[in-house]
């Protein structure tokens, strides 16, 4: 498990740096489904300490909110999802996609809650908590695929290798 969580990490950040340019209409967490499976491998201490990584590097990336907003967020939807994970498989592509949903309209629901004190003219409708942790889902699907994919050819290219 431990071994997917840097292929993870390196398409979320990958998402994080392509969003802007490709998908600036609509809002992806790009760390959500790293973050997930990091529920599954490590304690909670330490899955805070990588949300806080997380958020810092969205923080960085991100020009329209104050600095340590995203950590923030990610705190505290990390602190609220976690216990929930004995309730979903480690391993299963559609409780991973379940459970990335509940944890991303976790964070909508924090950063609606904040816009409230941040910017409260600023209108976001309830679309925010809906529509959102659906597209997650499905990003969190193709990520779980492409993992699975890579580690299978990477496996079939190392027995190939080994006997030729």
């Amino acid at each position: 498990m431990k071994r997917s969580l840097s292929l993870f990490f390196v398409f979320g950040c990958a998402m994080l740096l392509l969003q802007p340019h490709f998908l600036h209409s609509c809002l992806v967490y790009s760390f959500a489904p790293f973050l997930v499976r990091t529920f599954y491998a490590y304690s909670l201490q330490q899955v805070l300490w990588i949300s806080m990584v997380c958020g810092y590097l969205q923080d960085i990336s991100s020009s329209t909110w104050p600095m340590g907003f995203f950590t923030c967020m990610h705190l505290i939807a990390s602190f609220l999802a976690y216990r929930q994970k004995k309730h979903f498989f480690a391993d299963h592509c559609v409780s991973f996609a379940c459970y990335t949903a509940i944890y991303t309209s976790l964070l909508s629901g924090c950063f609606l809650f904040a816009n409230i004190y941040f910017a409260p003219t600023l209108f976001l409708s309830f679309l925010l908590l809906f529509c959102h942790p659906f597209l997650d889902a499905f990003y969190a699907v193709i990520l779980y695929a492409l993992s699975i994919g890579i580690r299978t050819t990477y496996r079939a290219y190392r027995i190939r290798r080994r006997f030729a």
